[in-house]
């Protein structure tokens, strides 16, 4: 499990900002998911920041995280 939310991480990270947007919108995450990727991987920041700019915990934040990358891997197998 953890791989494939390694290979996720990895392809959002590398991704252009076109493909990003394909992907979030065919994972289906939610609106809090999509802003937590966006601050992640767009704004580069930490998830104590992205707790912090939310007023959430860092724990939700790394939940919430975790779950949007379960997401898209399942999402970048579907379309490849």
């Amino acid at each position: 499990m953890e791989t494939c939310r390694s290979q996720a991480r990895e392809w959002l990270s590398q991704s252009t900002r076109q493909e990003f947007d394909a992907i979030i919108a065919e994972a289906k995450l939610t609106p809090r998911q999509i802003e937590i990727i966006e601050f992640k991987f767009i704004h580069d920041l930490k998830n104590y920041q992205i707790a912090m700019k939310i007023d959430t915990s860092v724990q939700t934040v790394e939940r919430d995280l975790q779950r949007a990358y379960d997401s898209v891997k399942k999402a970048l197998q579907a379309v490849t």
